[in-house]
């Protein structure tokens, strides 16, 4: 079914820090925050090396090329990673990064501010972080909404759900 998250990885096979994010995911037994499911998304093959993304491209892990998918994330450029609710088709996370770790930490800490993980049913550190970013997370949704509120923008509002451009 659709009920999981999945970590879209946007790569390159030339760029130099992505080699770092090809070597990680080819990692037997690679543990994704949330148990999501990793894939990969290049561009097509006028931008990238096919040699080069045969020889990186991990055989347990989807790999797809895609022009669409870039423009649909709106990514700025390789390493980026979108997190998506399959449930909701949400975006929970995204961002660019250097190494996998702070990856793994962006998206631990966008699933505490959603309470993806504790829907889950996983584990959640109860100590004084995880009670500060649940705070600062509802804090700023209150924010939102009242900073919304005082632009005249309610719920349901329609202009809170833009046309997509086909």
């Amino acid at each position: 079914g659709t009920d999981h998250l999945t970590l879209v990885a946007f790569l390159s096979s030339t760029c130099l820090t992505c080699q770092r994010f090809w070597t990680a995911f080819a990692e037997p037994g690679l543990a994704i925050p949330g148990g999501a499911r990793l894939v990969v998304v290049t561009k097509e093959l006028g931008s990238e090396s096919e040699s080069a993304l045969r020889r990186l491209a991990p055989p347990a892990v989807t790999t797809v090329l895609s022009d669409r998918a870039w423009d649909a994330y709106a990514v700025p450029g390789a390493p980026y990673f979108v997190l998506v609710d399959g449930t909701t088709g949400d975006v929970v996370g995204e961002g660019s990064s250097s190494s996998w770790e702070q990856v793994r930490a962006l998206l631990s800490q966008a699933m505490a501010d959603t309470g993806l993980a504790a829907e889950r049913g996983q584990r959640v550190n109860d100590g004084p972080v995880a009670a500060r970013a649940r705070r600062d997370g509802a804090a700023r949704e209150a924010r939102v909404d009242e900073d919304l509120r005082a632009a005249g923008i309610g719920p349901g509002d329609p202009s809170l759900r833009p046309e997509r451009e086909t």
